[in-house]
């Protein structure tokens, strides 16, 4: 039983020194637009959550995992860091390779341009991708339960259009910041 402890341990700090560089990039990403909201005890957290998710998964045996395990870890932690920014009254940017920051206007103005834009581009959203994107964030739905109420034919389906949807805003968002309108 000793030996099973022990290795149960191992893997556990490996996951540890494994993934808490990752961890520590998505936090840190959050934390740059909300300086004061997110610290380091955060990062240990979201980790320590993460590998809790990770190690459960594995250790069951009717989970089948579909992508890398630093992707799906990366899924885990970026929920997780957006659980906690909720939970505090704050959002995290849908993806950190968008640069919406970088126009002429002064802060206050982009962050109401961004605010004005981002309705815009919601209003003319279609279709599922539309119904997801507000189930998600605005009615706190699980991707399983977004597709049992939408039909579709599994959570993956709704994972992948949120995907577009978050794509499609981020693309409509920067075209309209660029154009100043």
């Amino acid at each position: 039983m000793s030996n099973f402890k022990e290795s149960r341990t191992e893997e556990l700090k490996g996951y540890v020194k494994l993934y808490r560089p990752m961890v520590a990039s998505i936090v840190n990403s959050a934390k740059s637009d909300n300086k004061y909201i997110l610290n380091e005890s955060d990062i240990d957290d979201i980790l320590q959550d993460t590998i809790i998710v990770l190690y459960e998964k594995k250790n069951n045996p009717s989970f089948r995992l579909t992508s890398q395990e630093s992707t799906f870890v990366y899924s885990i932690a970026k929920n997780k860091t957006m659980e906690l920014l909720r939970k505090k009254g704050k959002t995290m940017p849908l993806n950190e390779d968008y640069d919406l920051e970088d126009t002429d206007y002064e802060h206050d103005d982009t962050k109401n341009l961004k605010e004005k834009f981002l309705a815009e581009c919601i209003s003319v959203m279609e279709g599922s991708k539309k119904l997801v994107l507000q189930m998600y964030f605005f009615d706190n739905c699980s991707m399983k339960m977004i597709a049992e109420s939408l039909s579709l034919a599994s959570d993956r389906v709704a994972i992948t259009q949120m995907y577009r949807a978050k794509e499609f805003l981020f693309g409509c968002i920067s075209k309209k910041l660029k154009n100043g309108r």
